[in-house]
């Protein structure tokens, strides 16, 4: 049994000897060297003597946490290879009360895991896992400082489930690193879906609403009712509630009513002569040629379901550049009718007042809105957490209103 500075994860075939530093890292070498991603026939060996295929994979490896290990926890899939930890059942209930349930029972009730005094994680990401491990046995000289932003996303989405995010309070700087970028870089370095997740996870209610507002302009409806997509991929959040999706699909539907309804009213005003300079050349277009542009721009030829029109800044920009066609033809300012101006001037409320409460509820129990240090500043957390000052390792809001949004 080895101990964790040694360890280092196996290639779970026998006959390969390479190891890996991530679980991540080891995953992709099986998928690139040992398994075979072709589908497989009716009658294929493989699908008939599952067993033999077993035979080729190593037992799994084994690491000890703790001299007093009392507990065996069982990480990883056995076809990407496991890994048996030994711990101590006690730091374990100390840290999550999940675990706590898990290996010392509740109300007088045991539980298989108690019993047997063991578990098995076959579906949480073992590196994220073994980290949360390491964290319980306050060996934080082996958790890294810093860490890839989706070994960082895994860790916090694990730590959420198990309840026991207040642990990895010390390593908070990695949110703020990636919150400081805010729109510009955390979605595409994450996804769209992972930095709404860590958003909620975190009660950041700036960004999170700061993000919702973005999205509503530039998503489009999936192919169900509760998917949204942008830039032609779908986005797939864990943690994020459907509700709070929801709540953006009909903020985009309530923006592009609005939108039908300003174009009608700008149809009408076409049709009418400028009344300042009385020339009756000067209304920019009558309603049939207006109406006829709006048909081939293709942004609404009726008042089409939300689900099959382009993003609301497609759409407005189309509706733009008609403006821009029609008042080339106005004969002085007064006549010139502006429907982007109004357009621009929608407000956006794509975050219920019940998702606001949830927000800032999460975000005082973990007590990320109250510390005096970060309330109003941009200073690094890494700043403090050098003084040793664990309970000022939080994340601050460094977003100001006028942060750019563009992408």
């Amino acid at each position: 049994m080895s101990h964790i500075q040694q360890f280092c994860w196996i290639c779970p075939f026998t006959d390969c000897p390479l190891f890996f530093s991530t679980a991540k890292d080891r995953v992709d070498h099986l998928s690139e060297v040992h398994w075979d991603n072709e589908p497989y026939e009716e009658n294929d060996q493989a699908n008939i003597f599952p067993s033999i295929e077993a035979q080729h994979l190593r037992i799994p490896q084994k690491i000890s946490l703790s001299d007093q290990g009392n507990y065996k926890v069982v990480t990883g899939a056995p076809e990407e290879g496991q890994v048996e930890i030994c711990v101590c059942k006690e730091a374990l209930a100390a840290i999550s009360p999940v675990f706590k349930v898990m290996v010392m029972g509740s109300a007088g009730l045991q539980y298989r895991e108690s019993i047997q005094h063991s578990a098995t994680f076959p579906e949480d990401d073992p590196d994220a896992f073994l980290l949360i491990m390491i964290i319980a046995h306050k060996l934080h000289d082996y958790v890294p400082q810093f860490m890839k932003s989706s070994q960082f996303y895994e860790l916090t989405v694990l730590a959420h489930k198990y309840d026991c995010l207040k642990s990895i309070m010390p390593w908070m700087h990695m949110w703020n690193e990636l919150r400081r970028n805010g729109l510009v870089k955390l979605p595409s370095t994450l996804g769209w879906g992972s930095a709404l997740d860590l958003a909620w996870i975190y009660g950041d209610l700036e960004l999170f609403m700061k993000m919702a507002k973005h999205l509503v302009r530039h998503i489009v409806h999936g192919e169900d009712s509760h998917s949204m997509l942008i830039d032609g991929q779908t986005i797939i959040c864990q943690i994020t509630p459907p509700e709070a999706i929801d709540n953006i699909l009909q903020e985009r539907e309530r923006k592009l009513d609005q939108t039908w309804t300003e174009c009608n009213v700008y149809i009408d005003e076409c049709s009418v002569s400028c009344g300042h300079c009385r020339k009756k050349q000067c209304g920019t277009m009558n309603s049939e040629q207006t109406t006829k542009a709006i048909r081939e721009l293709q942004i609404l030829p009726a008042q089409m379901a939300a689900h099959r029109l382009p993003s609301i800044t497609a759409v407005h920009q189309r509706l733009g550049r008609l403006t821009e066609f029609n008042n080339a033809g106005a004969q002085c300012l007064r006549g010139r009718i502006t429907l982007t101006d109004r357009l621009n001037c929608f407000s956006v409320n794509p975050v219920s007042m019940t998702h606001v409460e949830l927000l800032r509820n999460a975000g005082i129990k973990l007590g990320l809105r109250t510390s005096p240090y970060f309330k109003g500043t941009s200073r690094s957390v890494a700043h403090y957490a050098g003084r040793g000052q664990v309970d000022d390792v939080l994340p601050g809001y460094f977003f100001d209103e006028d942060d750019d949004m563009t992408m």
